[in-house]
């Protein structure tokens, strides 16, 4: 029986999790949209995607590295999750550099050819792009 409320406890937290951020969302947009403007307000929208995505294309070394960890945890080996840790962390940071360097890279190429940023908001949407990819080994 206390397993059963402990389930529905994580069920409740999990989709607590799920529905408080939308709430909020659905609060916070429309002042968003009134306070940036329609077009800063979609290139923030496409930052978001990236970042959506960026954590994605993490190979599935994070969910590999949780699996593990745990599994050498409930094992007993604390030595060998560390160890797993330390390695998973490392793959990942340096997976954010790369992909935060492609970026960088191709900043200028995405804001004023491929995302067709208005001329007047390119002065503000390059550095943030930039600074997007300086952050993508922390979102990693």
């Amino acid at each position: 029986m206390a397993a059963r409320a402990g389930r529905l406890s994580g069920t409740f937290w999990n989709l607590l999790g799920q529905v408080l951020p939308l709430a909020v969302a659905v609060l916070a947009i429309p002042v968003l949209i009134r306070l940036l403007g329609l077009e800063r307000f979609g290139f923030l929208a496409l930052v978001w995607v990236l970042v959506g995505y960026a954590s994605l294309f993490d190979l599935g070394i994070g969910r590999a590295l949780v699996r593990t960890m745990s599994l050498r945890l409930a094992r007993g080996d604390p030595d060998g999750a560390t160890a797993s840790g330390r390695t998973g962390l490392v793959c990942l940071v340096l997976l954010g550099l790369v992909m935060g360097g492609l970026l960088a890279l191709a900043a200028p190429l995405l804001v004023r050819t491929l995302l067709n940023v208005p001329a007047d908001l390119q002065a503000e949407a390059l550095p943030a792009t930039l600074l997007l990819a300086a952050t993508l080994p922390f979102v990693m």
